[in-house]
């Protein structure tokens, strides 16, 4: 019988970094930082996380202002 391998656990710090990089916007940015400090962790010490990457971020209305105009752009009418 072929035994499952160990299941890969993550730690806190790994879940921090793969969510603060995974931000499309800085409320999302926010709202995940928020989450990451209250693991205990700050934020801007998670390895493989630039310190800036909440400056480069847009806001949440101009991500989707950037979606709708791309989508326009392309013809793409928003299904009902």
């Amino acid at each position: 019988m072929n035994e499952l391998p160990e299941p890969e656990l993550w730690t806190d710090e790994y879940k921090a970094q793969i969510l603060l990089n995974a931000a499309g916007s800085i409320e999302e940015w926010d709202e995940t930082s928020a989450e990451v400090r209250s693991w205990g962790l700050d934020p801007a010490k998670i390895p493989y996380v630039d310190p800036n990457h909440r400056g480069t971020l847009p806001t949440r209305a101009e991500m989707y202002e950037s979606i709708r105009r791309a989508r326009a752009e392309l013809g793409i009418r928003r299904s009902a």
